[in-house]
């Protein structure tokens, strides 16, 4: 009142400084499970001040997917200026690609105001190529990480480490990998006591994974009388959808038949039912698709694309 004035009527405008990301971006690889994204305050105050944050966009899928975020409030306690938000990343055997994480800040509290920086961009960053020979850029580079990262192959050299994506699958080849889909990738079958093929003495390594395919339902060999697994052959294209289909179904699975879906097959054709359960599961692509649908069922199945045929079944991706 000596002012002339009544100064309990009076509200000050007084501010707790500003709330904003320490940094507009970071990023850690995938095996950086435990990530602190920092939230900074621009002066210390004598009360606790809260901000709001959550998740509004980016590619990576939380939920404990490809990360938790904990919580959706920060505390910046009285005399700080710094707080940080828990990010769990999880490290999971599956190539994805570089993905991201957009986190907004929102609703400081006790007159804090928002700085200029209330997003922050994590990217949970892919390592590099494993395989010299498949670059990022290869139509089925994710599926050959996936499978490499999941201990299901190894690669055709290992000086340099080469995967050989376009060679033809040998039905040698074939049978580790099918095996190991349908019983793990730390799968290895017992020696046989005896041959079961004419043409894979029990000397040859791949006697046991032949034999096993045998035994497990699989295959019944290329050829009879004698009984022979022709090892050194190449996998069609129709032979490996017989594989994959049957890693995806059970080794007792049969499909039904064939409808006509593919010009150059005819229903009648061995393969054609199961070129079309495959191709409609996903599995395989069709060699051709215009004008007309074709399968190409003798063609070679390259170990790119088994890849992928493997990935597919098993629902890795």
């Amino acid at each position: 009142t000596a002012l002339g004035f009544d100064v309990s009527s009076l509200t000050l405008n007084l501010t707790s400084g500003a709330a904003q990301f320490g940094d507009a971006a970071s990023s850690g690889s995938e095996s950086v499970t435990s990530v602190s994204v920092p939230v900074v305050l621009s002066a210390a105050v004598s009360q606790d001040v809260t901000v709001d944050y959550s998740v509004t966009g980016g590619t990576a899928t939380g939920g404990g997917v490809d990360y938790t975020l904990a919580g959706s409030t920060a505390t910046i306690a009285a005399g700080n200026t710094t707080t940080n938000i828990a990010l769990t990343v999880v490290d999971d055997s599956l190539y994805e690609g570089d993905e991201t994480i957009i986190i907004t800040l929102s609703n400081p509290s006790n007159n804090a105001t928002l700085g200029s920086s209330t997003t922050h961009t994590y990217t949970i960053s892919a390592p590099p190529p494993t395989f010299t020979d498949v670059p990022a850029t290869h139509a089925y580079f994710n599926a050959i990480e996936t499978l490499y990262n999941s201990g299901y192959i190894s690669g055709c050299s290992s000086s340099p480490l080469k995967y050989c994506p376009g060679n033809t699958m040998s039905r040698a080849q074939s049978a580790v990998l099918v095996l190991r889909g349908a019983n793990g990738p730390s799968f290895v079958p017992p020696q046989p006591n005896q041959a079961i093929f004419a043409d894979l003495p029990l000397s040859n390594w791949a006697a046991k994974w032949a034999a096993a395919m045998y035994n497990g339902g699989f295959t019944s060999g290329c050829g009879s009388n004698p009984l022979r697994y022709c090892p050194g052959q190449g996998l069609t294209r129709a032979q490996g959808s017989v594989f994959f289909l049957r890693i995806k179904f059970g080794s007792s699975y049969t499909p039904p038949s064939a409808s006509g879906v593919f010009s150059d097959m005819a229903s009648t054709f061995w393969g054609a039912k199961w070129a079309e359960v495959a191709y409609n599961e996903g599995l395989i692509p069709a060699c051709e698709t215009g004008p007309a649908l074709r399968f190409c069922a003798d063609d070679p199945l390259d170990r790119g694309l088994a890849a992928h045929m493997m990935v597919q079944a098993k629902g890795l991706q």
